[in-house]
């Protein structure tokens, strides 16, 4: 009720009829934050058959049916991420090559050694300073479909599992309570960066610092939702 109601302040009451309420049912909804929960549940289908695929691979007497099937999955995959800039942002085809490069990601994890951490330390630093380039100007849209930005990220994740210095800050305790808040910074921030962007970044002269605060109220108001309402429901 109280993500209902700082909605319908800050966006108004949204226009919803009959087609909207099937896309919402079919988990192909685009209503506000929740337009990421459609590729997520279409992935986990996806990912059954990877793992069919992959479990058949590594048994001793694999199915040629599902060798087949794997190579057919594989063309049709190539396809869907060649043509992914012709499909809506909350089907699979748009975001499959971000999820790809996250199971690579993972994969490679389990079977690198842990970083040293100068080697760590470098990469990062060249990392940021490759994003920092590319984001600049960059529309929200173009974040999601190019292959730099997921394999960028990809790297991220694979080197805060296996590095020492991010993976002891990441598995600290106030990173660890982010993490517990973390459906409550999602369902929050948006709004709270909206009421930002209408009141107070039109006042303000500086807009680097104005940014630095709504993400921080992003952070730190939806955390306080979460210990004193979230938990105690």
């Amino acid at each position: 009720s109280t993500y209902i109601g700082l909605s319908l302040v800050v966006e108004g009451f949204p226009s919803v009829d009959s087609i909207q309420v099937l896309r919402l049912f079919a988990f192909s909804g685009s209503t506000s934050v929740f337009w990421s929960i459609p590729p997520e549940v279409q992935f986990y289908l996806y990912f059954v058959f990877l793992w069919l695929i992959w479990s058949n691979t590594l048994s001793e007497a694999p199915n040629r049916k599902i060798i087949v099937f794997g190579f057919i999955l594989g063309a049709v995959s190539i396809a869907l991420i060649h043509s992914r800039e012709g499909w809506p942002g909350t089907t699979l085809p748009s975001k499959l090559h971000i999820f790809l490069f996250g199971i690579l990601a993972g994969i490679a994890a389990r079977r690198t050694r842990q970083l040293h951490i100068l080697i760590e330390f470098s990469f990062v630093v060249a990392l940021f300073a490759v994003l920092f380039s590319l984001f600049s100007g960059e529309s929200e849209a173009k974040l999601f479909l190019e292959f730099h930005y997921a394999l960028l990220f990809a790297l991220l994740i694979l080197i805060s599992t296996r590095g020492r210095l991010l993976s002891s800050m990441l598995n600290g305790k106030a990173i660890g309570y982010v993490g517990k808040a973390s459906f409550s910074i999602y369902l929050f921030h948006g709004q709270i960066l909206r009421v930002f962007d209408l009141l107070i970044l039109k006042l303000a002269e500086n807009g680097l610092w104005v940014g630095i605060a709504a993400v921080a109220a992003a952070t730190i108001l939806p955390m306080w939702f979460y210990r004193h309402i979230e938990v105690k429901v």
